[in-house]
């Protein structure tokens, strides 16, 4: 909450309470192989919801406004709709091919929520964290295509205005989302026994590409 200049002395009074809360329900559902075999794998995937009136501390600046509170509860800064995961690794026993290996790490998500901001300073407190969501403007897109830009879009500006004094605008918090993301990890490794010595002894050499798709 924020107290605005409560006395002559100050400016304004930032409070942090635990008046916030939050919820999160997930499903989890995992498949993977038994181990000692030549080919193992893991698969995971999450559908979850994460709600809340203030992932951050800065986040809950209702003005002492239980309306504005309630107003506030959205998708959590954090919230990821859905998740997948795939790992795997291959060591082939054939006496030709024995020694070599291969393995990879898939990870993919649905975006993170998007909180856009007015910049509005309705109580002009410099540098001050708390700002405004703006309103929305009827009949415009969110999001205009532009090949030219990361991700191929960008936000539209006409969709926008700045709200009237110190209230929230009608646009949401958190309610755009960015950009999914995907990755994708591979390792080639070989492994060379050495001779001699009361101990095996090897030497491993492996060429690895992170995000090997961008």
């Amino acid at each position: 909450e924020w107290l605005n200049r409560p006395n002559v002395d100050f400016r304004g009074v930032e409070v942090l309470t635990n008046g916030a809360f939050s919820r999160y329900r997930a499903v989890q559902a995992q498949v993977r192989s038994r181990t000692g075999g030549e080919f193992q794998y893991q698969l995971s995937y999450t559908l979850a919801q994460s709600t809340d009136n203030a992932s951050r501390d800065s986040e809950l600046y209702a003005y002492n406004d239980l309306a504005a509170r309630a107003a506030d509860v959205g998708p959590s800064a954090f919230d990821i709709r859905r998740s997948w995961h795939a790992m795997a690794s291959w060591d082939p026993k054939r006496a030709r091919i024995k020694g070599w290996g291969l393995d990879f790490v898939l990870r993919s998500r649905t975006a993170f929520p998007l909180n856009v901001l007015s910049g509005a300073d309705p109580v002009q407190i410099n540098n001050m964290t708390y700002v405004l969501r703006p309103d929305v403007v009827a009949g415009q897109p969110f999001w205009l295509d532009d090949p030219a830009a990361p991700g191929g879009r960008v936000l539209n500006r006409a969709a926008f205005a700045t709200p009237s004094g110190a209230r929230q605008g009608t646009l949401g918090r958190n309610a755009l989302r960015g950009f999914d993301f995907s990755q994708l990890d591979l390792s080639l490794r070989r492994t060379i026994r050495l001779p001699g010595g009361v101990e095996s002894r090897s030497v491993e050499l492996r060429a690895d590409a992170f995000n090997a798709l961008n």
